[in-house]
């Protein structure tokens, strides 16, 4: 996803958030909610940047 450019105030204010699904059930096999942390310009998931995600 993308946003407009923010300032840094809206930045701090925005909150983004994923979950995964491994099964081909749209509504079955969904993960937790996993909080994504603000870096380097964008968002990423501390528990999935290793090669076997746990946020699943």
């Amino acid at each position: 996803m993308r946003f407009a450019r923010l300032d840094g105030a809206a930045a701090e204010r925005v909150r983004v958030a994923l979950r995964t699904s491994l099964g081909s059930d749209e509504l079955e096999g969904w993960g937790p909610w996993t909080d994504l942390k603000p870096a380097d310009g964008g968002w990423f998931a501390p528990a999935c940047a290793a090669a076997t995600c746990s946020c699943a």
